[in-house]
């Protein structure tokens, strides 16, 4: 499966605050001036697969940063960071999301995609960089040639594993062999030590058979101390049970006696709140006649608490009515002298609006102004131009600042006075809005104040609640007197209830006394056994610990000879493994020394002369597109680095000397060669291809070329970053990229 990027999206990374771009299949040309974060891009996608450096693309003076890659199909990558270093990495894979740390996002994708490199973040991504990303500073260094080159070659294509397999070999096999001389010795001596201890394992077995006749011994007496052990427990157990249900009994009667006091007493005090009960009842029946049955008379409180409530309700209504008229009209006169009829929310919205359209025309043109006294600026100062780097005559470009600086001070003073007439519009637009907020709610006092009346008939409902008053105070008394009779009758049922209580408890008393009794006796039987059982179990633990310490001393005497015993075993056991080794180690060195070392030598110069046949075929064919000449070659030295050839005579001749275009097309044709071979050697799975600028110093000619050369790598998508505007005829889709005083930003893209 071969993936490519769909979109990445960067915040606080180098000179991009925010930046979200998206890419097709084919070719993405990311294009701007010098600054503009072009390259910053591509190294956002490798920082998002490898973790390689990222904390240095954090941008400076922002806390934290966050860079989100997402390949198609079904995959996605999300960093944090921070100054203090990646805070956390979030894989998508087939809809789940999962959290890692750095160096374990970096395992999975490496596995995943088949890189080739360490699966530490702080290494450098060397297959990354040889297969997938093509560097601008790569391409100068390649034409140096030398050891550097030869050992990029090496390790991008995977040959660096035979090298190193046929090294490691001929350093197992010395070790080997000295290994295999070493056993020799080692032989002798344990030969020596199995005769030295052959006399200990005999001795050992005599040891054995006294120690298995002091074991059965010690079984027999552990098995009478456990029985009497058990036995003496089960004592223990059933005498503290008798102490403890006699405590209990004990306790039981001293809770029924408390019973029987606070019952006495609660019996007592039902007898005098009958007779207060009485007395309050004589004393309140002098004074009110019950003319209603009790259940007339809730009846009737009941209408009349219902009448109360009901009138005292009208008149707090009353009352409140009143209180929010007066409020209301105070509100309503206030409210009608604070609007002024001149204010139109929907003229200054209007306003406004084309105030801002035309501040914004105005900021762009400042914006264009002022990138073009920068550039000149720049050309003055430098004297030649910063894209081609032609020589120029500095002062045919004066003329042109001098107006540039005068239109951009004007267009200053445009934008300070759209902003002076945006800030009084908002200001009169506040009030407007405040206005409308002021007319609603006088709308809305005008319609409360239809709605209360005058309030009227206070007096008449206060009189009336005085009267409810009086006829509920009657009919309370009335209540209380029923209440008291009711009281008495309880109170009456309580006393009887009491009475018959308290002899209950009486009768628990007397069973009680009974039972503590019996427990004492039993209590006294079962601590005579307990002390008859305790001399026995302690007879048998002293012949216990006779016979432990018979055991320890044999098992003493056994240790020393098992010791002798255990290394003649051993001895004989190691004897056998040292001549087993030897013999092992002694095949394991001609296998290595004679096989599997000359077999890895020429496994890497096979494959050795294979990559650089198909290297140097890759680099004559991506030439030979991009410079239409037949009389120019290229071919590699010994160092794999590649060298311009001349057709000279009917035959090829190096050329020490090669041109500035002719060095940055063998550059980047080789370039493009080993990425393709270190693809196919290493089975990578992305299907793209990133390009920083690869065309410096390019002709016309060449860039239109460019694309053919694109075409042959038969890769789906490459991101080509470049300022030579001429490549976005090539591209597939093309981004724009310009810097700002907010950071870099798309200016426009296809």
């Amino acid at each position: 499966m071969s993936y490519r990027i769909a979109r990445i999206k960067l915040t606080n990374i180098k000179s991009h605050t925010e930046t979200d771009l998206a890419f097709t299949n084919g070719v993405n040309v990311i294009e701007g001036d010098v600054g503009a974060g072009k390259s910053t891009v591509l190294q956002a996608v490798e920082a998002a697969l490898l973790g390689y450096r990222i904390k240095d693309l954090l941008r400076v003076s922002r806390p934290q940063g966050e860079i989100e890659l997402y390949l198609e199909p079904d995959f996605s990558v999300k960093w944090r960071v921070a100054e203090r270093g990646v805070k956390t990495v979030a894989l998508g894979l087939d809809g789940r999301r999962v959290e890692y740390a750095a160096a374990q996002a970096r395992e999975f994708i490496v596995n995943k995609f088949g890189l080739g490199d360490s699966i530490s973040p702080q290494s450098e991504p060397v297959i990354f960089r040889t297969a997938v990303y093509v560097r601008q500073e790569e391409l100068k260094s390649i034409l140096d040639g030398g050891e550097d080159v030869e050992r990029l070659v090496r390790r991008a294509t995977g040959i660096e594993r035979y090298a190193l397999a046929h090294e490691n070999a001929e350093i197992v096999a010395r070790e080997l062999g000295k290994r295999a001389e070493g056993f020799t010795e080692r032989i002798s001596t344990l030969e020596q030590a199995v005769k030295e201890n052959e006399r200990a394992a005999q001795r050992l077995g005599q040891l054995r058979k006294e120690l298995a006749l002091a074991s059965l011994r010690l079984e027999s007496l552990e098995s009478t101390f456990s029985e009497k052990d058990t036995q003496l427990k089960a004592k223990q157990a059933e005498t503290e049970r008798i102490s403890i249900t006699l405590e209990g009994a004990r306790q039981a009667l001293k809770d029924t006696e408390d019973l029987i006091s606070r019952y006495s007493k609660s019996l007592d005090q039902c007898r005098t709140r009958i007779e207060d009960l009485e007395l309050k009842k004589s004393t309140l029946g002098s004074k009110v006649k019950p003319l209603r049955a009790p259940r007339d008379i809730i009846e009737e409180e009941s209408r009349l608490r219902t009448q109360f409530e009901a009138v005292s309700e009208e008149i707090a209504r009353l009352k409140a009515n009143a209180a929010s008229f007066e409020r209301l009209k105070a509100e309503e006169s206030r409210l009608e002298s604070s609007i002024d009829p001149d204010l139109d929310s929907v003229s200054l919205n209007e306003m406004l609006a084309q105030v801002r359209k035309d501040r914004t025309e105005a900021r762009d043109r400042y914006s264009v102004a002022k990138r073009a006294v920068s550039d000149y600026a720049r050309l003055i100062r430098e004297g030649k131009c910063f894209v081609c780097s032609q020589p120029i005559d500095p002062e045919e470009y004066t003329e042109h600042l001098a107006r540039e600086r005068s239109l951009l001070q004007s267009l200053e003073s445009e934008l300070d006075d759209y902003k002076a007439q945006e800030e009084t519009l908002e200001s009169y637009l506040r009030k407007a809005e405040q206005q409308e907020l002021t007319k609603r709610r006088l709308a809305d006092i005008r319609e409360e104040l239809a709605r209360l009346k005058e309030p009227l008939g206070i007096d008449a409902k206060r009189d009336e609640l005085a009267a409810i008053r009086a006829s509920l105070e009657e009919i309370s008394a009335l209540r209380d007197l029923a209440s008291i009779d009711e009281q008495i009758r309880l109170t009456q049922e309580e006393e009887a209830r009491l009475r018959a209580e308290l002899e209950e408890y009486y009768s628990q008393r007397r069973l009680r006394v009974s039972e503590i009794e019996e427990l004492d006796d039993q209590l006294q039987t079962q601590r005579s056994e307990l002390d008859e059982l305790e001399s026995v179990y302690d007879s048998v633990q002293e012949q216990l610990r006779d016979a432990t310490r018979r055991k320890f001393a044999l098992e003493g005497e056994i240790g020393p000879v098992e010791i002798g015993a255990a290394a003649y075993e051993k001895g004989l056991s190691e004897l056998e493994k040292a001549r087993t080794s030897q013999h092992n180690l002694s095949r394991l060195t001609e296998f290595f020394d004679k096989v599997f070392e000359p077999a890895m030598k020429q496994l890497e110069g096979d494959k050795m002369a294979y990559v650089k046949r198909e290297v140097h075929r890759l680099t004559k064919d991506y030439f030979a597109v991009l410079m239409q000449d037949d009389e120019r070659s290229v071919a590699l030295d010994q160092s794999l680095a590649p060298r311009l050839e001349r057709k000279l005579g009917g035959r090829w001749v190096e050329m020490p000397s090669p041109s500035g275009g002719e060095r940055s097309t063998m550059a980047l044709a080789y370039r493009l060669a080993l990425s393709s071979v270190a693809r196919s050697r290493q089975g990578i799975k992305l299907g793209f291809l990133m390009l920083d600028e690869p065309t410096d110093g390019f002709s016309e000619e060449q860039l239109t070329k460019f694309k053919s050369v694109l075409e042959r790598l038969e890769i789906p998508q490459v991101l080509l970053v470049t300022h030579h505007r001429v490549l976005e005829s090539i591209g597939d889709n093309v981004v724009q990229l310009e810097y700002s005083d907010e950071g870099s930003r798309v200016r426009g893209g296809s």
